[in-house]
């Protein structure tokens, strides 16, 4: 019996401190019919004492839901063989490759912002350009909300949604320590400023 039971254990998905790709099974759950699955990462740093799943699938086309759905699903729950979203969103018509610290990836985990938050990124390509989405958890409205650039007008500072940029891409986007470059045919390059991410002009 005891056998039976560490067996049954070891056969389950196990979470832990350093994000990991899904195994076969998390992989399964996570995705839907008649999409490719681009990103699965079983991570427990977005949500603080709670395990997810980041996933982002895309659907080709041919398909009614055709573009990019993300999800973070929940880590305990799906460990138990269920599907229970935490977020998801819908956009763009494919994510592309971006450089994170020198490496090729399609998704990142990180403090991007230094505000001791942990966020994911992707780039997400739409018809008539492409963006940088980071999202990050806001434990006081239980939720993900976005990590946009910050910019000045005459009403004082605001911040954007994404780092979106209306052009083609020239090479992919490189996201640093402090550091953002959207590579278009005039590159634009944001930096930390605080815990802001604002172009060169603009800040202080």
């Amino acid at each position: 019996m005891v056998r039976f039971f560490l067996l049954c254990l070891f056969a389950l998905p196990v979470f832990g401190a350093v994000d990991a790709p899904c195994d076969a099974r998390l992989t399964k759950l996570a995705g839907e019919h008649g999409a490719a699955m681009k990103v699965c990462i079983q991570t427990e740093r977005l949500i603080p004492n709670r395990p997810v799943i980041l996933a982002v699938l895309n659907f080709d086309e041919q398909s009614e839901n055709f573009g990019n759905h993300v999800l973070v699903l929940d880590g305990q729950a799906a460990t138990a063989g269920r599907r229970q979203i935490v977020f998801e969103d819908r956009g763009g018509i494919d994510i592309l490759p971006f450089l994170f610290r020198g490496s090729k990836t399609l998704a990142a985990i990180s403090d991007f912002d230094r505000s001791g938050r942990i966020a994911w990124a992707i780039v997400r390509l739409f018809d008539t350009g492409a963006a940088l989405d980071i999202w990050c958890w806001d434990p006081s409205a239980g939720a993900f909300r976005q990590v946009g650039p910050w910019a000045r007008n005459e009403d004082g500072w605001y911040q954007a949604k994404t780092f979106y940029v209306e052009q083609e891409l020239r090479g992919m986007v490189l996201v640093n320590d402090a550091e953002i470059r959207l590579p278009t045919a005039n590159p634009v390059t944001y930096k930390l400023d605080g815990s802001r991410f604002v172009t060169g002009e603009q800040g202080h």
